[in-house]
């Protein structure tokens, strides 16, 4: 009988089931529960500093009038509560670090000014805390136009003024001849505007700095009441008068835009932003009397404004208008 040669069958252990019981699968859920609730939350991204505005320059920009003295100030400066620099820096939200002053120049920009006893230093110097923007207003006192004006008033349309000519205008840009006010503008004011400007720019490398016109004050030359301001605010009791012969107004008027151009053509040339507030005032100058809708008090209001300044309507539209320019320099520096 043959030998038997068939290979035994091999035997393999059974696979393993690829199935997932369900108890791993609990064990396994628990787990990435557990893992999940340990793991930190995102933290939410760290709120930016407010903006740091500093504010230099006159009367303009210090609030100055009827209006509550700031609290705990000095009292050297005119600075009020209702300063639009200060409500449009509260109303966006940022520190303001003040420094104007009522009736400064380009000079006390730039070096100590004694005042009522105490010395008073350079506003300059509050840029060394740092600044992220810089608002400045000057000019006007290095003209001397509140002086100009005053020395142009007239009770008589015709004149004569408070200086002793018929007219300022035949005084002082006579036909024919130089306009001195015009030529003072273009030399000495320019100069010394270009050289605040450039050593503001110096001092804040990277602020945002803006140079700030000023508010009409009597209203568009070409536009003027056709009756002439005097006699337009004769009746102007709350806002005051505005007492310029019919020559004179319209001359003055002018004598402001040439200022605000100066303003702007030095501010450009320092690399400085500048913001005309005359020409969206052009309707709100004190020639308009209380008929009309003023921005600057004439002379004399029951209102207690200070003459040739923004009265409380002045005020809040410029608040309004500092704000948009604070949120638009905010925006510049991606805050």
């Amino acid at each position: 009988m043959p030998d038997d040669h068939r290979v035994p069958t091999a035997r393999f252990p059974r696979p393993l089931l690829r199935g997932r019981s369900p108890g791993l699968v609990a064990v396994a859920t628990a787990v990435a529960l557990v893992l999940a609730g340990c793991a930190s939350p995102t933290p939410d991204p760290p709120a930016p500093d407010p903006l740091r505005v500093v504010s230099l320059g006159d009367s303009y920009s210090t609030g100055t009038g009827s209006a509550e003295p700031l609290p705990g100030d000095p009292g050297l400066c005119g600075r009020t509560v209702a300063a639009s620099i200060r409500v449009a820096a509260a109303a966006v939200g940022a520190d303001l670090v003040d420094a104007a002053c009522d009736g400064a120049t380009t000079a006390d920009l730039l070096a100590p000014r004694e005042r009522g006893g105490q010395t008073l230093p350079a506003q300059i110097d509050a840029l060394d805390g740092g600044a992220d923007v810089v608002l400045v207003r000057i000019g006007g006192n290095d003209l001397g136009f509140p002086a100009l004006v005053g020395g142009c008033l007239a009770r008589d349309a015709d004149g004569p003024v408070a200086a002793g000519p018929t007219t300022c205008v035949d005084a002082l840009a006579p036909a024919g001849g130089t306009d001195a006010v015009r030529a003072r503008i273009d030399g000495e004011v320019s100069a010394r505007l270009a050289d605040a400007f450039g050593r503001i720019r110096a001092a804040a490398p990277d602020a945002r700095i803006v140079a700030l016109g000023y508010l009409t004050v009597l209203g568009d030359p070409d536009a003027l009441p056709a009756e002439g301001c005097l006699a337009a605010t004769a009746t102007s009791s709350v806002n005051g008068q505005v007492l310029l012969t019919d020559r004179d107004a319209p001359w003055l008027a002018g004598i402001q835009d040439e200022l605000d151009a100066a303003i702007a053509r030095e501010a450009e040339r320092a690399g400085i932003r500048f913001v005309d507030q005359a020409t969206p005032t052009a309707a709100h100058g004190s020639c308009v009397g209380d008929d009309g809708d003023p921005y600057v008090a004439g002379l004399g209001g029951s209102a207690g404004d200070v003459p040739l300044h923004p009265n409380a309507a002045g005020l809040a539209w410029e608040a309004g208008a500092i704000a948009d320019v604070l949120r638009e320099e905010a925006a510049a520096l991606g805050r």
